[in-house]
């Protein structure tokens, strides 16, 4: 009987064995399989000169992106979320957080704790380079037009401060123009100006603004009106004005652009981008 438990035993541990080596072989041969297999990046930079969407996998929505000399710096709105935050890139693919704006607001105690005033939060915020220093504009629905500026992307950023108290302003972008205007406060009579929308989406109507950033003058000029235009980002090229913006709605809408040689206007607009099926 302890013979044949010890035969048993020795052909257990044989057959162990066995399976262990046979184990070890596919493992082996699985290896080799999965290192000739080429791996593919779930998102963003393949590391091949080519990228698959989205490459920012997190919610950064109504954003803006600038480059200064051979860095690109992007902004986005922070909604339910603190600070508003600040990224940086060399090639627009792969990006770093690098710093936030803001820890708390402290232009109303509705944003302290609890309390749901974060929700309506910092929508389509604008950040521009001027005068070597960084200025970042963005509405809030009840207090108004708020400006925060930096000589630092990283920071530190200088707290909110209420370039003006108008309640339904929303989607601020300043331009900082190169042409004389009479009464233009800046160098050789240059004139500064913002464009903006208003709560519940349009139109969008451009104001004087002082060439230091801190005024925005009147009540304005309209100078284009859509269903729901909004979020406009402001830009000059080659002599022409240019406004990006999204018209039509979250649901159906699309991307225009609107041209003109004048910045009062009349301009011309064109859609750029619609949602469909395509290759892309």
């Amino acid at each position: 009987m302890k013979h044949f438990k010890h035969s048993v035993s020795l052909a257990l541990i044989a057959l162990v064995f066995c399976n262990l080596s046979k184990a070890q072989t596919l493992s082996q041969e699985t290896q080799r399989e999965e290192s000739a297999t080429p791996q593919k990046a779930a998102w963003g930079d393949l590391g091949n000169g080519t990228l698959r969407n989205p490459f920012l996998l997190a919610d950064y929505n109504n954003l803006d992106v600038i480059r200064v000399d051979q860095d690109f710096y992007m902004v986005s709105a922070s909604h339910h979320f603190m600070g508003m935050p600040v990224l940086h890139s060399k090639d627009m693919v792969n990006w770093t957080l690098i710093a936030r704006i803001s820890r708390e607001l402290k232009i109303h105690e509705r944003y302290d704790t609890p309390g749901q005033a974060y929700q309506h939060g910092t929508w389509a915020p604008a950040i521009r380079f001027h005068a070597g220093k960084f200025f970042v504009y963005v509405c809030t629905p009840q207090e108004g037009l708020l400006l925060s500026t930096a000589t630092n992307p990283a920071g530190p950023w200088s707290p909110w401060t209420l370039v003006r108290n108008e309640k339904n302003w929303e989607d601020p972008c300043p331009l900082w123009d190169d042409v004389k205007d009479a009464g233009g406060d800046g160098p050789d009579g240059r004139q500064a100006y913002l464009i903006r929308s208003r709560l519940g989406a349009g139109p969008l109507i451009i104001h004087k603004m002082s060439w230091d950033g801190t005024t925005v003058a009147g009540e304005g000029k309209i100078v284009a009106k859509g269903p729901v235009l909004e979020g406009p980002k402001f830009h000059k090229r080659n002599g022409e004005y240019y406004i990006f913006a999204p018209e039509g709605g979250i649901d159906k809408g699309y991307q225009v652009v609107l041209r003109s040689r004048n910045i009062w206007g009349p301009y011309e607009k064109r859609k750029t981008l619609e949602q469909g099926s395509t290759n892309i």
